[in-house]
């Protein structure tokens, strides 16, 4: 009879193992650690190494993760769980993340920089990406969903949203895999905002003409920086 209890105890462990499963994600912010999230059971057979996947991130952000590995070690912090995986097959392979791995390592950068420099923009969707109407879209909003006409309709008024401002319009959670339906049918288009950070530092000097004697031009040019009345 204990054998039997221990067979069933060790085949409990067992299914109750392969219930928890865990997804190490990499994130497209400059943030240096890797996320873990669980699986809920419905998505347990979708996820692959490569994929991308929405999560919560904060308060009441989501973003399209990569996942980076698939495992069923639970971390000691409270988990939050993947919304909704977002490709059938793997957009990313292992070998290009141990790329950006190396990358992220050699250059002392966040691996979400790396993803962000190396993925399409097309690929990325988070609150801060725009949604624009596809130059293809033919306009004709009879075949469109109550949702996507929501969709059309404000970016026939504003040419842009964000994807936050999708989910308010919405009033949902979330709305990537929806976003990512309305990409594949051609009806939108994604765009990133690129705000250029880099402010060259300028210097005002003076150049001397050429026929003008170096000696007592040098000697104008400091007068003229030490008088008070200069402007």
């Amino acid at each position: 009879m204990s054998c039997i209890w221990a067979l069933k105890k060790q085949k409990s462990k067992l299914l109750e193992t392969e219930k928890n499963i865990y997804v190490n994600v990499i994130l497209p912010l400059p943030v240096k650690q890797i996320f873990t999230y669980q699986l809920r059971e419905d998505i347990l057979g979708l996820v692959q190494v490569g994929c991308r996947v929405a999560v919560p991130f904060g308060n009441s952000k989501v973003y399209a993760a990569i996942v980076e590995s698939i495992h069923h070690v639970r971390p000691s912090y409270e988990l939050k769980c993947v919304i909704e995986v977002l490709d059938d097959v793997p957009i990313v392979s292992e070998a290009n993340i141990a790329l950006w791995q190396w990358v992220s390592s050699y250059y002392l950068c966040a691996i979400g920089e790396v993803m962000n420099a190396a993925l399409p923009s097309s690929y990325k969707l988070a609150n801060e990406t725009y949604l624009v109407i596809h130059p293809n879209f033919n306009l004709n909003k009879t075949a469109l969903t109550d949702a996507e006409f929501l969709v059309v309709e404000a970016l026939d008024l504003h040419q842009r949203l964000k994807v936050k401002e999708v989910a308010k319009i919405l009033q949902r959670k979330t709305v990537l895999p929806f976003i990512k339906g309305m990409q594949e049918s051609k009806i939108i288009q994604l765009e990133d905002e690129i705000i250029e950070q880099y402010r060259p530092k300028k210097k005002r000097v003076f150049c001397l003409a050429k026929d003008v004697n170096s000696e007592n031009a040098i000697k104008r040019l400091n007068s003229y920086r030490k008088s008070p009345n200069r402007k």
